[in-house]
């Protein structure tokens, strides 16, 4: 099962995660509360995932998962600092809705008054892209 990362490693997005809780309700709406955040500062609880990072990083950092049951989807932030791993959880699952709302053709939450947000979905998707072509 793929899931959208989002690291806040070096900190070239700070402008992205002021707006994680409006970009997470314009996303899903009321389904925003239903969202399950799982801080997993040591890998105890998603070792797999800590696992599967590893393979991408050199550092070992903190995570934070986020998990929509309704839309089967869940995403990860990662961090060392607490709340910068939870914003990153937030965008992350927005960003993996708004691709999960284009791939079913459906109409995506509108980013437009978030230039941030926008560029970043954008290059998600690329990214995705690009890993199923591997």
């Amino acid at each position: 099962l793929d899931a959208l990362v989002l690291s806040t490693l070096g900190g070239v997005r700070k402008g992205l995660y002021a707006s994680a809780d409006t970009v997470l309700s314009l996303a899903l709406g009321e389904e925003a509360g239903e969202v399950q955040f799982h801080d997993d500062f040591d890998w105890s609880h998603f070792p797999a995932v800590g696992s599967a990072l590893k393979k991408l990083s050199k550092s070992e950092e903190c995570i934070t998962v986020a998990i929509c049951p309704s839309r089967s989807l869940w995403a990860v932030g990662v961090g060392m600092k607490g709340k910068n791993r939870w914003m990153a959880a937030k965008i992350a699952i927005a960003a993996a809705v708004s691709l999960q709302q284009e791939e079913i053709l459906d109409e995506p939450p509108d980013f437009s008054e978030f230039p941030a947000m926008k560029e970043f979905v954008k290059e998600a998707g690329a990214a995705k892209q690009a890993h199923m072509q591997c």
